[in-house]
């Protein structure tokens, strides 16, 4: 056994004045004190297998180099989160496994101690994402399946639905278009279950802008939308031909013509009343 003066002390193998082969290490006073190290020693650094307890009771087992973890290691937290997986450089990068406390768990691949690369994350809930991740989010193209059944596959940003992508609900309903910051932006089409279909323009996750929506039934309204209601010009014509032109306020007739089939005028309203 060694000691040095701050209390650190040495059990195990010497070969020329250093460390070599197999040791205890126990820190004394100043870096890492309390912390322990079990395992192997090449020229006083630690190289090869070894356990490195912290004095928090935090722990790696696995191998060495340079004195860091590198190569296949695990690291168990305080916490109960446990990485099983490759190392480099004393982080984890490559091929791992993350598991936490409450059953969430992570697969896939690291880099500079983040999720990089391709990997699937299932929340403790039943909810699963499968895709590209970049600096621990979800980024690129990733398919994510709720436990509900429902599922969106498309691109993904800084952790958010962003770009273009599906996503279908349990129920039958699905969305295809573009997205921006979790929710429909831009151009895109809804399909109801029953056959109803509504092709334009979104914004905020509503209708806004130019659309058309056809409804099973024959009925179908094509003109502006804001904040998902038929607001500015639109045609609106029923199952057996009348239509009404002209400009719609907050889903309300407002300044507008209706015509029979024939294409002759028969109603008119202004601000909503009928004239």
């Amino acid at each position: 056994m060694y000691q040095w003066k701050n209390g650190s002390k040495y059990f195990g193998e010497w070969e020329n004045g250093t460390m070599h082969g197999e040791g205890t290490y126990i820190f004394g006073i100043g870096k890492g004190e309390g912390d322990r190290y079990v395992g192997e020693y090449r020229n006083g650094i630690r190289s090869g297998k070894g356990i490195y307890t912290w004095s928090n009771g935090e722990r790696y087992v696995g191998d060495f180099k340079n004195d860091v973890p590198e190569g296949q290691g695990t690291y168990k937290f305080l916490d109960g989160r446990i990485y099983t997986g490759e190392w480099k450089n004393g982080n984890k990068e490559g091929r791992g496994t993350y598991t936490y406390p409450n059953g969430s768990k992570f697969t896939g691949e690291w880099k500079n101690d983040r999720r990089n690369g391709q990997g699937t994350f299932t929340w403790k809930n039943g909810d699963k994402y499968v895709g590209n991740w970049k600096d621990g989010k979800k980024e690129g193209l990733g398919i994510y399946i709720f436990s509900s059944g429902s599922r969106y596959t498309g691109e993904w940003k800084e952790g958010m639905r962003n770009g273009q992508g599906s996503f279908t609900w349990f129920s039958g309903e699905k969305y295809v278009g573009k997205w921006r910051d979790g929710v429909s932006n831009g151009h895109g089409i809804f399909s109801w279950t029953g056959n109803e279909k509504y092709e334009g323009e979104w914004k905020d996750g509503k209708m806004d802008g130019y659309g058309i929506i056809n409804f099973s039934d024959g009925i179908n309204y094509e003109g502006e939308w804001k904040d998902g209601t038929r607001h500015g010009e639109g045609t609106f014509t029923s199952s057996d031909g009348r239509k009404w032109v002209g400009e719609f306020k907050n889903d309300r007739i407002w300044n507008i013509t209706s015509f029979d089939s024939s294409g002759k005028v028969i109603e008119k309203w202004f601000h909503g009343i009928k004239q």
